[in-house]
């Protein structure tokens, strides 16, 4: 029988969530409501789940130790197109293809120090908007 779930969303308790990007996975603690009902289901709230992917790819960016897939969960945790990405590198005076920043995400083309400078701007932007609109800091990653 399935659950019509209630949720409660004024009463939301940390609960351990695991991510994975690549052929790592990453924890911490968020913010999710259970059904009332008692199914044992829970919910997060979209912000939580862009926040937490802004955490992780804050880690991954200050490691650095970005690969292929990797690259593109950090630029699409930016929220960030392969040609924005682009048009921000080029500011600073190098150019890259889509091409290119396509080879880079898929592990075929080294990734280059101003694309991850420009994704580790890109990402802690993302962080404070994150952080204005919730009142609540990115969750701590394990």
């Amino acid at each position: 029988m399935e659950c019509d779930h209630k949720w409660s969303l004024d009463e939301t308790v940390m609960y351990e969530t695991p991510k994975s990007v690549g052929n790592r996975t990453f924890v911490a603690d968020v913010p999710v409501s259970f059904c009332k009902n008692g199914c044992g289901e829970c919910c997060y709230e979209q912000r939580t789940l862009e926040m937490l992917e802004l955490a992780i790819a804050r880690k991954l960016l200050d490691e650095g130790a970005l690969k292929g897939e990797s690259l593109r969960f950090c630029r699409k945790s930016a929220g960030m197109s392969r040609e924005q990405l682009i048009d921000h590198i080029a500011v600073c005076g190098t150019t890259y293809t889509v091409e290119q920043l396509k080879e880079m995400e898929a592990g075929r083309r080294e990734i280059t120090p101003e694309v991850v400078d420009i994704l580790k701007i890109a990402v802690a932007a993302s962080a404070a908007e994150a952080t204005l609109a919730t009142g609540r800091a990115l969750p701590a990653i394990r």
